[in-house]
C-alpha cells in the first residue's frame, strides 16, 4: 500500500512540472490525499479478471472440496490411490496401476499436496466471451497442464493474457480468486506486477 502512496505522490508531482512546461492543460492535484484514496480502493479487493464473482464454485463439493481447502492455504492438493500412490483423476476411484477401488469418500483416497510446476501438455486461445460470465476484453487461454506429480489439469492463467504457451513450456501453478474462492492456475508468463514496477522506477526516477 506504501508503494502505491509513493506513486500517486510522484505522479502528482510529475503532472504539476507538465503543466508548469505547458506540457499538459490541467491537473487534479490529489496532494494530501494520497492515503485516503489508496486505502478506499484497496477495501474494494480485486475480482477474478476472466469470469463474474457469481461464478464461484460450491466450496462444499465433496469431489472438489479438497482441492478448495489446499487453495485457500496456498497449495495444491489431488488424489492419490492409497493402496500403490499412484496419482488420480479428481472424480476416479478405480486406480489404473493396482486396480484398487475406492468409492467415494472412502479411505482408498488420499489428497495430498503436490508440487506447483508442470509442463504444457496442450493450449489453446478462446475468441468467444459469453456476454455477463466472461469478463476478459479479448482473448484468453485455456491450458493442459502435466503437473510433476503426474496429475493432469485444465487451467487458465491466475492474470490476464493474450497468448496460449507453447507446449512443453514449463509453467507455476499460482491462484485466482473467483467470489472468494481461491482456484489453481497457471502464473501468467507476463506478469502485471513486473510491468508495473518498471512503471513505479520511471515515475519516481
Amino acid at each position: 500500500m506504501h508503494r502505491w502512496m509513493c506513486m500517486a505522490k510522484a505522479l502528482d508531482d510529475r503532472m504539476h512540472i507538465l503543466v508548469k512546461q505547458g506540457r499538459a492543460p490541467f491537473v487534479g492535484s490529489s496532494r494530501g490525499h494520497e492515503g485516503i484514496q489508496v486505502a478506499s480502493t484497496a477495501a474494494i479487493g480485486a475480482g477474478d479478471w476472466l469470469v463474474a464473482a457469481d461464478l464461484a464454485p460450491d466450496t462444499a463439493d465433496p469431489v472438489m472440496a479438497p482441492v478448495y481447502v489446499a487453495a485457500a492455504r496456498g497449495a495444491l492438493a489431488l488424489p492419490f490411490c492409497a493402496a500403490c500412490s499412484a496419482p488420480l483423476e479428481l472424480e476416479q476411484y478405480v486406480c489404473d496401476e493396482c486396480g484398487a477401488n475406492a468409492g467415494v469418500g472412502a479411505a482408498g483416497r488420499e489428497w495430498r499436496d503436490v508440487p506447483l510446476a508442470g509442463t504444457v501438455h496442450t493450449a489453446t486461445l478462446v475468441h468467444r466471451r459469453e456476454r455477463g460470465l466472461i469478463l476478459a476484453t479479448g482473448p484468453y487461454p485455456v491450458i493442459d497442464v502435466e503437473l510433476a506429480s503426474g496429475h493432469r489439469l485444465v487451467l487458465t492463467t491466475d492474470a490476464p493474457s493474450g497468448q496460449a504457451p507453447d507446449i512443453g513450456t514449463p509453467v507455476e501453478i499460482a491462484f485466482r480468486t473467483v467470489g472468494g474462492v481461491r482456484l489453481p492456475a497457471v502464473r501468467a508468463a507476463q506478469s502485471p506486477r513486473r510491468r508495473s514496477d518498471i512503471t513505479d522506477r520511471r515515475l519516481l526516477s
